[in-house]
């Protein structure tokens, strides 16, 4: 018989001596929540807030890809929290032509569901109605469904934001993507803290729960506070910085992930960044990425790394042809507003480095 040559029969050899083959990780999508494209589409590759079809079709040209949100078409916010809207399957049916052409031509990759919604007091069975009607016209495959939530249900007696508890909550079987979203915001605590809190977190609760067809998502915190007590805006700064690179690492080792969407480019002035520390006491504030030396050069050459390896040629070629002028047309105007019901923080006071 004609002998194999040595590239086929090394899987079968690690195989017999009980060994697998290990291949590089890196994750294929990257991108910001509260992104602005004029600013980010150079280090990026991935956005989720866009509905505007010429911006969409002109980020695509760029090798930026996209998941169209759709959070306001399905949900509504109401003093009980976040529900479906009565109309859901109206408004989602006057779209559907619209999706499965950007789908087809490769404008986007699949939907955002939404932030937190659960935790935004959704009730359990309307997440799972919401994701099944997505997936029953778009099967597994064709589209990228994700969703992110808060980091709650490691304990399902534990309460939402308006008192109620979810002891029935599980990933819904129709998502393709999953992510929590867990912050630093006290300070320095040691090293490895990415590993500790965050990883610990996803490979107890997360990876045990995905099936095989399901992927996780990463959601890092990236951003500052004038007012934090424990770790003023230089200190997010150096603790970011540190974090996004074991972020990368981690991402680097682990096939299950899928994508790192960061928190936050532009900034959250009613986000709680500050964890409401004395004497400040209102209001809640995180500075964006964009404003943090560090941690946004480190994040640039993270993402420079990540879209290099995905982009096609033509995809490069049109990116370096690319001037920021040519994103200038994208604005958070098209954003489909995100129903929260009423969460909200009092706007600010004046910040203060004091």
């Amino acid at each position: 018989k004609k002998k194999k040559p040595p590239a086929e029969m090394a899987p079968l050899l690690l195989a017999l001596l009980g060994l697998t083959l290990q291949v590089a990780a890196v994750p294929k999508y990257i991108g910001f929540w509260e992104a602005n494209l004029t600013e980010t589409a150079s280090f990026t590759n991935l956005q989720f807030q866009e509905t505007d079809v010429n911006m969409l079709v002109q980020l695509r040209q760029s090798g930026v890809y996209s998941l169209y949100p759709l959070e306001g078409t399905f949900l509504q916010g109401s003093k009980e929290g976040l529900v479906l809207r009565p109309d859901y399957a109206q408004s989602f049916g006057k779209i559907v032509p619209l999706l499965h052409t950007l789908l087809a031509n490769g404008t986007i990759l699949g939907f955002f569901l939404g932030d937190e919604l659960v935790w935004n007091c959704l009730d359990v069975a309307s997440l799972n109605t919401y994701a099944n009607a997505v997936r029953a016209e778009f099967p597994r495959g064709g589209a990228i469904i994700w969703y992110n939530e808060a980091a709650w249900f490691n304990n399902l007696a534990h309460k939402d934001m308006c008192g109620k508890t979810h002891s029935d909550y599980k990933i819904p079987a129709a998502l393709d993507w999953m992510s929590v979203d867990i912050y630093h915001m006290d300070g320095p605590t040691g090293n490895n803290w990415v590993d500790n809190y965050v990883r610990t977190w996803y490979e107890n609760t997360i990876y045990p729960n995905l099936t095989s067809s399901q992927q996780a998502v990463l959601v890092p915190g990236s951003f500052g506070s004038y007012v934090n007590r424990d770790c003023n805006d230089t200190c997010y700064d150096v603790m970011c910085t540190v974090d996004a690179n074991d972020f990368y690492a981690w991402v680097k080792e682990d096939t299950r992930i899928a994508a790192l969407n960061i928190w936050n480019w532009n900034g959250c002035p009613a986000c709680n960044g500050s964890r409401w520390t004395p004497p400040h006491t209102c209001c809640m504030d995180e500075l964006g990425t964009r404003v943090q030396p560090l941690t946004r050069a480190a994040w640039t050459a993270i993402g420079h790394e990540i879209i290099m390896r995905t982009r096609t040629t033509t995809e490069r070629a049109s990116f370096y042809q690319a001037k920021e002028s040519d994103f200038s047309g994208w604005t958070n105007s098209h954003r489909v507003a995100t129903p929260q019901a009423h969460l909200t923080c009092p706007a600010p006071k004046a910040q203060n480095n004091s």
